[in-house]
C-alpha cells in the first residue's frame, strides 16, 4: 500500500470475462459496471497481472489463470459492491 501518486501500478481496468477484452463503457452510468457480469480488474502495467482474491481473505496480484474464478468479480447493483466470484461472501475493499 502507497500514498496516491497516479502511478502506472495504481491503474486498473475492467476486463469481462465473456469478452476478454479491455471494456470502456458500463451500463449502470453511475458506477460504469454491468450488473452481476463477471468480469476482471487487470492492472494497466506491461505484465498485465490480475486481482486475484487469494485465500479467502487476501487480494493479490497473479498472472492470468484460464477458469480461475479467484480473478473473477462481479458489481452487484443491489448492495453496490464488487464481490469475488469464488467466494461471494467476501466484498472487495479499496
Amino acid at each position: 500500500m502507497h500514498n496516491r501518486h497516479n502511478g502506472a501500478n495504481q491503474r486498473w481496468r475492467i476486463v469481462y470475462v465473456d469478452q476478454f477484452k479491455e471494456q470502456k463503457k458500463g451500463l449502470i452510468e453511475e458506477f460504469g459496471l454491468f450488473a452481476n457480469r463477471p468480469f476482471f480488474i487487470r492492472s494497466r502495467l506491461p505484465n498485465h497481472r490480475m486481482a486475484e482474491c487469494h485465500g479467502n481473505h487476501d487480494v493479490r496480484q497473479r498472472r492470468w489463470r484460464k477458469n480461475e474464478t479467484g480473478q473473477q468479480w462481479v458489481f452487484d447493483p443491489t448492495m453496490k459492491v464488487i464481490r469475488s466470484k469464488k467466494w461471494n461472501n467476501r466484498v472487495l475493499e479499496v
